[in-house]
Protein backbone atom coordinates (compact mmCIF):
# COMPACT_ATOMS: atom_id res chain seq x y z
CA UNK A 1 0.00 0.00 0.00
CA UNK A 2 2.85 2.39 0.75
CA UNK A 3 4.21 1.91 -2.76
CA UNK A 4 1.11 3.45 -4.34
CA UNK A 5 0.16 0.11 -5.86
CA UNK A 6 -3.35 0.32 -4.42
CA UNK A 7 -5.31 3.18 -5.91
CA UNK A 8 -8.77 2.33 -4.58
CA UNK A 9 -10.41 2.53 -1.21
CA UNK A 10 -9.81 -0.51 1.00
CA UNK A 11 -12.96 -1.66 2.75
CA UNK A 12 -12.70 -3.67 5.94
CA UNK A 13 -15.95 -5.31 7.04
CA UNK A 14 -16.64 -4.57 10.70
CA UNK A 15 -17.45 -8.25 11.34
CA UNK A 16 -13.87 -9.20 10.39
CA UNK A 17 -12.39 -6.54 12.64
CA UNK A 18 -14.60 -7.80 15.48
CA UNK A 19 -13.49 -11.39 14.84
CA UNK A 20 -9.82 -10.37 14.89
CA UNK A 21 -10.33 -8.65 18.25
CA UNK A 22 -11.97 -11.80 19.59
CA UNK A 23 -9.12 -14.01 18.30
CA UNK A 24 -6.57 -11.89 20.19
CA UNK A 25 -8.14 -13.36 23.34
CA UNK A 26 -7.74 -16.96 22.10
CA UNK A 27 -6.03 -19.54 24.27
CA UNK A 28 -4.21 -20.86 21.19
CA UNK A 29 -0.90 -18.97 20.92
CA UNK A 30 -0.65 -19.36 17.12
CA UNK A 31 -4.14 -17.95 16.62
CA UNK A 32 -3.43 -15.16 19.08
CA UNK A 33 -0.19 -14.23 17.28
CA UNK A 34 -1.90 -14.15 13.87
CA UNK A 35 -4.67 -11.94 15.26
CA UNK A 36 -2.14 -9.54 16.82
CA UNK A 37 -0.27 -9.35 13.52
CA UNK A 38 -3.54 -8.62 11.71
CA UNK A 39 -4.30 -5.79 14.15
CA UNK A 40 -0.78 -4.41 13.73
CA UNK A 41 -1.23 -4.43 9.96
CA UNK A 42 -4.60 -2.73 10.30
CA UNK A 43 -3.04 0.01 12.43
CA UNK A 44 -0.26 0.49 9.84
CA UNK A 45 -2.81 0.78 7.04
CA UNK A 46 -4.83 3.22 9.13
CA UNK A 47 -1.78 5.42 9.51
CA UNK A 48 -1.03 5.68 5.79
CA UNK A 49 -2.14 9.09 4.65
CA UNK A 50 -2.21 8.15 0.96
CA UNK A 51 -4.43 5.13 1.52
CA UNK A 52 -8.19 5.32 1.85
CA UNK A 53 -9.26 2.74 4.44
CA UNK A 54 -12.87 2.46 5.51
CA UNK A 55 -14.53 0.09 7.97
CA UNK A 56 -17.95 -0.86 6.62
CA UNK A 57 -20.91 -2.11 8.59
CA UNK A 58 -22.74 -5.08 7.17
CA UNK A 59 -25.57 -6.99 8.75
CA UNK A 60 -26.09 -8.95 5.55
CA UNK A 61 -25.46 -12.67 5.55
CA UNK A 62 -25.19 -12.87 9.37
CA UNK A 63 -26.03 -16.56 9.22
CA UNK A 64 -22.90 -17.47 7.20
CA UNK A 65 -19.40 -18.22 8.41
CA UNK A 66 -16.94 -15.30 7.98
CA UNK A 67 -15.28 -16.41 4.73
CA UNK A 68 -18.59 -17.02 2.96
CA UNK A 69 -19.91 -13.76 4.39
CA UNK A 70 -16.88 -11.89 3.05
CA UNK A 71 -17.32 -13.39 -0.42
CA UNK A 72 -21.01 -12.49 -0.50
CA UNK A 73 -20.30 -8.95 0.68
CA UNK A 74 -17.59 -8.50 -1.97
CA UNK A 75 -20.00 -9.64 -4.65
CA UNK A 76 -22.68 -7.30 -3.35
CA UNK A 77 -20.26 -4.34 -3.38
CA UNK A 78 -18.61 -5.44 -6.62
CA UNK A 79 -15.31 -5.40 -4.76
CA UNK A 80 -12.16 -7.48 -4.78
CA UNK A 81 -10.86 -9.42 -1.80
CA UNK A 82 -7.29 -8.72 -0.75
CA UNK A 83 -5.75 -11.18 1.69
CA UNK A 84 -2.40 -12.17 3.07
CA UNK A 85 -3.57 -15.72 3.85
CA UNK A 86 -1.63 -18.42 2.04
Amino acid sequence: AGSGLLDHTLLLPSFLLKEIHELVESSDETTKAKARRALDNYKKLEGMSLLKLRVVESKSFDNLEPTARLIRLARQLEAYILTSDP
